[in-house]
């Protein structure tokens, strides 16, 4: 039998004890730096993400004053559509249909401008958004809880944009129909409000989270005040002079 008593390295243990401390050493040096080098392509993918959910809220933000703007102007023209339904005798009298291309004909006008999230749902998807600091990270998953709201009622104004050219067609009228063109206009009022109030929340969460757009850039992009200004004439021209 072999006495591992008597067994003894070469160079002696020392040497094994050293060999061993370097291979260990190189080993853990070898970890820190790949950690190191996943926190930093971590913090760098946080950062470009945090830029990216930047730029959608100054997208939220134009899109929320516009509608903020155009408001009383749409309210007006559900108005003036339903003293017609309710004035029309036997048959309905047709509200002026305006078109801007042969394709594109409409009795009321509204913003239909989607609020974009794909950088919200990539950061989340990446577990990027668990990095970002917590007072930062509750109202913005708070905001895009509220944008999912506002994109699914911008599908039911898309909906109601097809649904209300019936009424620029002399409609035969009666009891029932009358009512379920009124019931159809409440509706609709009810939601382009309580899509009010929601911008207004959205740009008060923007404000609060700090990511205003750079006030040039409100004057410049789509959504900007120029834009606004804009789309109230265009969604306004057909409607009475609306107050606040």
């Amino acid at each position: 039998m072999v006495n591992l008593a008597n067994l003894r390295p070469p160079h002696g243990w020392r040497v094994v004890v050293w060999d061993l401390a370097i291979v260990t050493l190189g080993v853990l040096i070898a970890l820190v730096v790949q950690q190191w080098a996943d926190e930093s392509n971590a913090d760098r993918r946080t950062r470009e993400a945090l830029a990216g959910i930047k730029d959608e809220l100054a997208s939220h933000y134009g899109t929320s004053v516009e509608w903020r703007v155009v408001e009383p102007c749409i309210v007006a023209q559900i108005d003036s559509l339903t003293a017609r339904v309710l004035h029309s005798g036997s048959q309905l009298d047709p509200a002026p249909v305006e078109s801007e291309s042969d394709n594109f004909h409409f009795v009321l006008r509204m913003p239909s401008k989607p609020y974009p999230r794909s950088s919200w749902d990539t950061a989340t998807s990446e577990g990027l958004v668990a990095r970002l600091d917590r007072k930062l990270r509750i109202p913005l998953n708070s905001h895009y809880s509220q944008v999912e709201m506002l994109n699914e009622m911008s599908r039911l104004h898309d909906d109601d944009f097809l649904g209300l050219t019936s009424l620029g067609l002399p409609v035969p009228m009666d009891a029932s129909t009358r009512y379920a063109m009124i019931h159809e206009l409440q509706e609709i009022r009810g939601r382009v409000e309580w899509r009010d109030t929601l911008s207004g929340q959205t740009i008060d969460h923007i404000q609060k989270v700090q990511m205003l757009p750079a006030p040039s850039r409100r004057r410049t992009t789509p959504s900007g005040s120029a834009h606004s200004a804009i789309a109230r004439l265009t969604i306004c021209r057909c409607a009475p002079s609306p107050k606040r």
